[in-house]
């Protein structure tokens, strides 16, 4: 009876942790290729960059009609990240960088007395799927930009918003924490 208790306890809290390592829609093994500069999160979500000159050029896809945003090196929860958010509302691409400004909000660059210094490519929001085309310069100046160097290994924060949430505020439906070389 005691081994049995003991088992069922076991079990217990290995079902626990696995509803738990699970929260926030957080995956844990996503398939990154550094060599293909690319990182995917299952269907219609990921991202990949390339450097070109002295700016990277970043696509991101979401499963979503609302926001996305990939950010850069937090250091705990998105406190210090440097982020591009961005939607595509009637055919236009509102993009912005945003910085961390606690555990669990950001700001943009320019409130905070920084420049906004994110050039958008493109965007498109077809069949619930929303991707962007943008770049950052590795080394923008601004102190709320992180330094992107070619090879270095850096924590990429992805995140989306719910459908239809054309903002930069809307509390995201997935976000993901991983480390890339890029």
């Amino acid at each position: 009876m005691k081994k049995m208790m003991v088992s069922l306890m076991i079990l217990t809290m290995l079902s626990m942790a696995l509803v738990y390592s699970g929260g926030n829609n957080e995956n844990e093994a996503p398939a990154a290729d550094p060599a293909d500069n690319q990182v995917s999160l299952g269907e219609n979500l990921g991202f990949s960059w390339e450097f070109s000159g002295d700016e990277v050029i970043f696509t991101v896809i979401a499963p979503t009609t609302g926001w996305v945003s990939l950010g850069f090196n937090p250091s705990r929860g998105m406190q210090d990240a440097s982020y591009v958010i961005g939607y595509v509302q009637d055919g236009v691409v509102h993009m912005r960088e945003d910085y961390g400004t606690g555990r669990t909000s950001h700001a943009s660059d320019v409130s905070l007395g920084g420049t906004d210094d994110v050039r958008s490519i493109s965007g498109t929001e077809e069949n619930g799927v929303t991707t962007l085309v943008f770049a950052l310069k590795q080394e923008s100046g601004d102190q709320y930009d992180t330094v992107l160097t070619e090879g270095e290994t850096y924590t990429v924060l992805i995140a989306y918003g719910p459908n239809g949430s054309n903002n930069f505020t809307a509390r995201h439906t997935f976000r993901q924490s991983l480390e890339v070389q890029l």
